[in-house]
């Protein structure tokens, strides 16, 4: 895999709400990884090496426009579809991420999908002049 240098990154204290999917297997909104098969995108964000864009395509467009504008935060939100009965259907932060470096991948990412060919579907970073994590 290509190395690449992650850039010091200094924004505004201002933060963007994104949307992830969770688990419907528990009682707590988390990750949903897919664990059996799990896929990059089903791992962003990714807590394990504080990223978020490092390992998928995934909300490209949306990761590029925080950068473009210097946003300093990122607030994860989600729609509850765990088990309890009482949040069902309503809206939950779960988390949030401070931008403190970013890097393009945009290489990476493509390199990495010729590499195993996932699906038949190019990733969504293919058509963007980068792809910033």
């Amino acid at each position: 895999m290509m190395e690449t240098k992650w850039q010091d990154f200094r924004g505004k204290g201002e933060g963007v709400l994104v949307h992830l999917d969770t688990s419907t297997a528990f009682d707590l909104p988390i990750r949903d990884s897919g664990a059996s098969n799990a896929s990059a995108s089903s791992l962003e964000p990714n807590y394990e090496s504080n990223s978020f864009g490092l390992l998928g395509c995934t909300h490209s467009k949306a990761r590029n426009s925080i950068h473009k504008n210097k946003r300093r935060y990122l607030l994860f939100g989600t729609r509850y579809q765990g088990k309890l009965e009482e949040f069902a259907g309503r809206f939950l932060l779960i988390g949030y991420m401070r931008l403190d470096r970013s890097m393009d991948l945009r290489k990476r990412h493509m390199h990495s999908w010729m590499e195993t060919q996932q699906s038949g579907f190019e990733p969504e970073c293919f058509v963007l002049e980068e792809c910033i994590a």
